[in-house]
């Protein structure tokens, strides 16, 4: 998961930031020469309470490098030993994760650029050295320009193009501006109609509210999965509004964990994995339960068969859904123009249950709830012509 915000203040003093901690001092040598500095710089604000310098940090990590944290005004214990090439961070901005990845992968000499420099560059060690030895954030070597637009658009976990975000860190202005660019950039792209044009301002309301609280994603996650199977049992037991209302809520929160885990940069796999399981459980039995309610009214259990083979069916795409990305390497649901507006009007939880409360108020929710069977039917037919249709790429790539 990376440094906390406690143990960010500690290497703000200028210890070196390896994989491995053992109380307020490095235990031991660095497991291998520095290959980035971060220069910590005169905006201590946090951003979605992180740090900037933490931000830095963390996303270098993830990348895989070992972090000095520079400060100018403090000399350090000793210098550490670098690479033959470093990246030099300016601690005074926000930058997209991206972004690092770019500088990394340029050459030596190469600093990012957007009309002025950002603030990410690649030096050799020596010009590294000299900055730290002299307290200095800054370089007279002449650097070859590197366009931010260098990095492609395209963000397959999000499903969606962003151009790349850097925000220079002055005052609450750009603090305020740093903060909106993160979270937009937490916002998933292809989803069905309630998830894109309904719940992006309770979950971004929500997401803000919760930092600095205590309650981490995993939390929401668990709090998100209680009220759904609360939904279950109000579903089971043939009270249906209120089934509805904890069925929405649910529906909103399943949003805010992912948000809240991007923007703190507290995403793990462990938690994706935990909220996936979760979500199919709950979802799964909400259908479970309104067959079941709904056949004690009828003769027979046409309901409860009705409730199953919607289940069959959302098995079903899921299955053809992966089938999909592991022929075309896309998902399905943002390969084409097609997909993405098909992905607004797909069968889905969110649009099962707005239609499911539709028939509810107007009295016929049993009505509703063929329709909703006839709904992923259709859906899983879209998605079996789409598979057919990828076929002859994937043949082609197979050869």
């Amino acid at each position: 998961m990376g440094l906390d915000v406690a143990r960010i203040l500690r290497v703000e003093r200028g210890l070196v930031v390896t994989d491995k901690w053992k109380g307020d001092v490095m235990d031991g040598p660095a497991s291998g020469p520095i290959q980035a500095v971060v220069a910590v710089g005169q905006f201590k604000e946090t951003i979605h309470g992180r740090t900037p310098v933490d931000r830095h940090v963390q996303h270098l990590n993830a990348l895989g490098l070992r972090v000095f944290v520079h400060d100018p005004n403090r000399a350090p214990a000793r210098l550490p030993a670098m690479t033959d090439a470093v990246l030099w961070v300016d601690g005074d901005t926000i930058l997209d994760p991206r972004l690092y990845a770019l500088a990394w992968a340029a050459v030596v000499g190469s600093r990012l650029d957007d009309g002025v420099p950002i603030g990410l560059c690649k030096v050799t060690a020596a010009a590294a050295t000299t900055r730290v030895q002299r307290g200095s954030t800054e370089s007279t070597e002449a650097m070859l320009d590197v366009a931010i637009e260098s990095v492609d658009a395209y963000l397959p976990a999000l499903r969606r193009h962003l151009r790349p975000y850097w925000v220079r860190l002055e005052d609450a202005s750009s603090r305020r501006r740093a903060e909106r660019h993160v979270l937009d950039a937490a916002q998933k792209g292809s989803l069905d109609f309630p998830a894109r044009f309904l719940h992006p301002l309770p979950e971004n309301y929500l997401a803000t509210r919760l930092v600095g609280t205590g309650l981490t994603p995993n939390h929401v996650t668990l709090i998100s999965a209680l009220i759904g199977f609360m939904a279950t049992y109000f579903f089971a037991n043939a009270c249906y509004l209120t089934g509805f209302v904890c069925a929405l809520a649910a529906n909103v929160l399943d949003g805010v964990d992912g948000k809240l885990a991007r923007i703190t940069l507290r995403q793990s796999e462990g938690g994706d994995r935990l909220d996936h399981v979760l979500d199919i459980g709950f979802e799964f039995s909400w259908y479970g339960a309104l067959g079941w309610s709904l056949s004690q009214d009828e003769t027979g259990n046409h309901p409860l068969q009705v409730g199953f083979t919607i289940l069959v069916a959302m098995v079903a795409c899921r299955l053809v859904s992966g089938s999909y990305q592991m022929m075309s390497d896309r998902s399905i649901h943002d390969h084409r123009a097609f997909d993405r507006m098909f992905r607004v009007v797909a069968g889905r939880r969110n649009n099962y249950i707005l239609l499911l409360l539709v028939g509810y108020m107007v009295g016929a929710l049993n009505l509703a709830f063929q329709v909703v069977l006839a709904y992923a039917v259709l859906t899983l037919f879209v998605y079996l012509v789409r598979n057919v249709m990828v076929l002859p790429v994937w043949r082609s790539r197979s050869e």
